[in-house]
């Protein structure tokens, strides 16, 4: 059982000028943060998440969340080189085990971001983690890291040491490892990718890396050595082979004619604003009206999230019939947000910041749900033109935030077979929707707080999705290229269509 008490909260009031007058130490980001800087930090950060964040104990009770903040305290309680201090700061925010909270690497602060995550402290190679297991899927032309090779130790250290040590640092929802261990995959995706972030908080890392590798599971393991890069250096090279940013977008193929794979990297809209979303949409259902296609497959493998709006469009092209959503209930912390918060806050969505209790009903249990959230629960009505086939939705543990919400709607919904592995997110529920940028002004670190909490209405296992046909993915499927989540679908394809 989870409990939840009260925190003593920090008197902002007395502190607001202190801290105020230290916002120009964040910008000059010193070599050492002092414990006076570093302390009411720790302090203020407790306090504003007991405050705002509606799912803090949802995954962890109070005892040991009250621990982890003890802990933080004391290890800031020396003085601190940056790096360190974000280090910490990651942990303490990775205890919660909650995915959307965490100390963003895209929202510090410029001088942050120059100090910690653009240095040459990246290895020159992009990879996948199988089974703990550090396979090469791609590296830049001057080391000799083929397609498929396997890291086995990284200058001293065994892969799975590193990996363990860099998952006590890695955000998750709950239980859901596979999803942390996805986020530490190299794969070119993210700005600025976890893996890259945190390895040099935890591990020395010099001007080169000596890897011990393998070119195949019988092979003899040698050494080698290999520079040190930028982030930004290494994806010049690797984007550019994967054919540049546009390989990233929606895409449409069709595989037999009959068939047509819609692949989303993700459902972030607001990133391009030429890209007219909801007119691709529109246009790719009427190639698919066009080309008679029965069967539709929605690749998701890389999507963790973004635009909530994408789900709802989605569902309404691919839903045959009206449907009722799988029932929840988007739980706040406040019904608005006093000066005194305010002063710390940022956020993308200035609404926020004059929303009123008036916006609010307050529950039982000491949260408020907002009136317009309510309203938005609405049953889905298909488009006049949605598709009546067959769906597919490949998933993987990457799936953990909207694209999560949207596999468990077509799957509690029967409107879509789901096909590859366990996800992302958690079925006792999720955060999300809405954030704000916590600013704390001694260090000058940002930390993401959501604001709504997607709590199911009946009690869930701590876990991710099940998909209807599992299908593991192999060390030997990545070095010969094979796809086995589309081979499965083939397979049932070819059943479906005998059986008409």
């Amino acid at each position: 059982m989870l409990l939840r008490r009260p925190f003593t909260l920090f008197v902002l009031t007395l502190t607001t000028g202190l801290l105020t007058a230290r916002l120009g130490l964040a910008q000059a980001v010193p070599a050492k943060l002092s414990p006076a800087q570093l302390q009411p930090d720790a302090r203020l950060l407790r306090s504003m998440l007991d405050q705002l964040h509606p799912g803090l104990y949802r995954h962890v009770d109070s005892i040991k969340i009250a621990k982890q903040f003890a802990d933080l305290e004391a290890q800031w309680a020396k003085p601190q080189a940056l790096s360190d201090a974000y280090r910490d700061l990651s942990i303490t925010l990775a205890g919660i085990r909650d995915a959307h909270t965490y100390a963003n690497p895209a929202n510090q602060s410029k001088a942050v971001q120059t100090a910690l995550f653009q240095r040459a402290t990246c290895v020159p190679f992009h990879f996948r983690l199988i089974d703990k297991r550090m396979i090469v899927t791609s590296a830049l032309d001057s080391v000799a890291l083929p397609r498929g090779t396997e890291v086995t130790r990284l200058n001293d250290n065994s892969i799975t040491s590193v990996v363990d040590t860099l998952l006590a640092a890695t955000r998750g929802d709950g239980a859901n490892d596979a999803n942390r261990l996805s986020r530490l995959e190299l794969t070119g995706l993210e700005p600025i990718e976890t893996f890259d972030m945190l390895l040099p908080l935890f591990l020395p890392v010099g001007r080169t890396f000596t890897l011990e590798v393998k070119a195949s599971d019988k092979a003899t393991a040698r050494t080698l050595t290999v520079p040190a890069v930028t982030a930004r250096a290494r994806e010049a090279t690797l984007s550019t082979r994967r054919g540049g940013t546009a390989n990233l977008k929606w895409r449409l193929n069709s595989l037999d004619g009959r068939t047509i794979r819609l692949t989303f990297p993700d459902f972030v809209t607001w990133r391009d604003a030429k890209f007219d979303w909801k007119k691709w949409l529109a246009d790719s259902f009427n190639t698919i009206r066009q080309l008679k296609a029965d069967a539709v497959i929605l690749d998701l493998r890389q999507c963790e999230g973004g635009n909530d709006e994408v789900v709802t469009e989605l569902l309404r092209y691919l839903a045959p019939k009206p449907f009722n959503r799988v029932p929840e209930r988007m739980l706040w912390r406040v019904d608005h947000f006093a000066p005194n918060q305010l002063q710390f806050l940022d956020t993308w969505n200035p609404a926020l910041k004059t929303m009123t209790a008036a916006d609010f009903v307050a529950t039982s249990d000491g949260y408020f749900e907002r009136r317009s959230d309510r309203a938005a629960r609405v049953p889905i009505r298909p488009h006049a033109q949605a598709f009546t086939g067959k769906v597919y939705a490949l998933c993987s543990p990457r799936n953990s935030s909207a694209s999560f919400q949207l596999l468990q709607e077509l799957q509690a919904n029967h409107i879509a077979t789901l096909v590859g592995q366990p996800t992302g997110g958690n079925r006792r529920g999720t955060t999300g929707g809405q954030f704000v940028m916590l600013r704390l002004p001694n260090t000058g670190f940002e930390v993401d707080v959501p604001l709504i909490a997607h709590s199911p209405i009946r009690a869930q296992p701590d876990q991710g999705l099940e998909p209807d046909e599992e299908v593991a993915f192999t060390v030997e499927d990545l070095r010969t290229g094979t796809d086995p989540d589309i081979a499965r679908v083939r397979e049932l394809l070819r059943d479906e269509r005998t059986e008409r």
